[in-house]
């Protein structure tokens, strides 16, 4: 893709416009059917689940915000979007299609006041590197790149010099594509520690759970771990861009060291678009997001000891073998 300004204006729509957004409030009177695990008080999560919004919208700003209520009610940490330019980054042909999808850069800008406003962050993927200098401009703190965009060095080096951290998707790529891109970014930064947040990702949607292929994650800690200087960098941190249907693989994926997540998320799997399909709704990612949480408590330190809830068959055992000893 090009990078070419954009000519669209970066004012912000006019009032009213805001203010309804503002008004919007999701209904929380009707209880989530879900039964709520009990979790130890000082548990503190350390795993990022963010709600892809993606086109889910269908190019309405107030599904936009409707969408990042849901997303905060279902327990999400962060909302995603993005950002385009029908007329610059499709043909002819697209245009009809596209145009119905895209969010502008004035309902970018409010979206993002919106999220700051709910206490949420809006991460956003430009298409063009002057979409994502714009991000930088308005605020958004990382910048997520698409999985197409992992052999487009020009763009990855531009992004990489705009300093934000950035979310490294990487579908439909081999290794040394994925290499090439991670240099490019490393490239562009001013900042040799440059954050980045490495997602694998399988392309399709939906993904077939068969092909996954979640055993990269094993070499993810090897050549990207934060100590691996093996390749003259490393990465932050490593997650699942989950395009399934189900939970099954970000289980895995948190049981093989991934701590990022991100899921499509639509308020309706019927809806008119080409992402409904392959997203869950709100209560099915409340679902998720608890489900990854009860997991990431099971996983533990991985220290071998003594755990709070065997004390006493412990003190059991000991006084069985003391009584037989004394036999």
């Amino acid at each position: 893709m090009g990078t070419a300004g954009n000519q669209t204006t970066n004012a912000l729509p006019q009032a009213s416009h805001s203010a309804q957004a503002n008004k919007w409030v999701s209904d929380t009177s009707k209880p989530m059917a879900f039964a709520e695990t009990e979790t130890h008080k000082e548990y503190i999560s350390m795993i990022e689940v963010i709600a892809e919004i993606g086109v889910n919208h269908n190019g309405d700003f107030f599904t936009a915000c409707k969408l990042v209520d849901a997303a905060i009610e279902a327990g999400a940490t962060a909302v995603k979007t993005q950002l385009w330019n029908t007329e610059r980054v499709y043909p002819r042909e697209r245009w009809d299609e596209m145009k119905r999808l895209e969010l502008s850069r004035n309902d970018i800008q409010t979206l993002q006041a919106f999220c700051r406003g709910r206490g949420i962050e809006l991460i956003v993927t430009p298409d063009e590197l002057d979409d994502a200098t714009f991000l930088r401009d308005i605020g958004v703190k990382r910048i997520k790149t698409s999985s197409q965009d992992v052999t487009n060095l020009r763009f990855l080096t531009g992004v990489g010099m705009l300093g934000l951290p950035v979310i490294f998707s990487t579908g439909a790529c081999n290794w040394a594509e994925m290499n090439i891109g991670l240099k490019a970014l490393h490239g562009g930064s001013h900042d040799s520690d440059l954050h980045i947040t490495l997602l694998h990702c399988v392309s399709a949607y939906p993904a077939p759970v068969f092909e996954m292929n979640l055993g990269v994650f094993k070499h993810f800690g090897g050549e990207y771990g934060y100590e691996s200087k093996s390749i003259g960098w490393s990465v932050n941190a490593v997650g699942l861009s989950d395009h399934t249907l189900g939970e099954t693989s970000a289980m895995m994926a948190l049981a093989l060291g991934a701590t990022v997540f991100e899921k499509h998320l639509t308020l309706n799997r019927g809806g008119i678009g080409p992402d409904h399909g392959a997203s869950m709704e709100p209560l099915e990612l409340r679902r998720y997001i608890e489900t990854l949480k009860i997991c990431e408590q099971a996983m533990g330190d991985g220290i071998k000891r003594v755990m709070p809830c065997e004390i006493e068959n412990r003190k059991r055992f000991e006084a069985f073998h003391a009584h037989r000893s004394e036999a």
